[in-house]
C-alpha cells in the first residue's frame, strides 16, 4: 500500500507542495497524518545509468542520514530512530557496476 494511502491526505498535500524535488534532492514532510513518525524524508533517485545512479543514491542516504540526526538533535522533537524503506533506483545494471 502507498505510504500517502496510509498517512492521508495531509501527507500527499505537502508532498505536492514541496515539488518538484530534483534528483538527487530530498525533502522533509512534518505532516505524516496516521503515520507513528514525526516526520517523512522524501528523497528522488534516477535510474542506474551504469552506475551514475549509485552516487545519486550515496548523496541521497548521506542527506537523509544529516537531516535525521539534525532533527533528532531538536529538543522538541526527540527523535529516536531514522527508519528508512527499501530504497532503489531503476535497476538497469550489469553485476559489477
Amino acid at each position: 500500500m502507498a505510504l500517502s494511502k496510509v498517512a492521508g491526505e495531509g501527507l500527499q498535500r505537502e508532498c505536492s507542495a514541496k515539488e518538484p524535488v530534483a534528483v538527487g534532492d530530498i525533502a522533509v514532510l512534518s505532516q505524516t497524518g496516521r503515520l507513528n513518525c514525526q516526520a517523512v524524508i522524501f528523497a528522488v533517485c534516477c535510474d542506474w545509468n551504469n552506475g551514475q545512479g549509485r552516487k545519486v543514491m550515496k548523496r541521497i542516504l548521506t542527506k537523509t542520514v544529516k537531516k535525521g540526526s539534525e532533527e533528532g538533535n531538536k529538543v522538541e522533537t526527540n527523535v529516536s530512530e531514522l527508519v528508512t524503506p527499501n530504497i532503489k533506483p531503476k535497476l538497469k545494471y550489469r553485476a559489477g557496476d
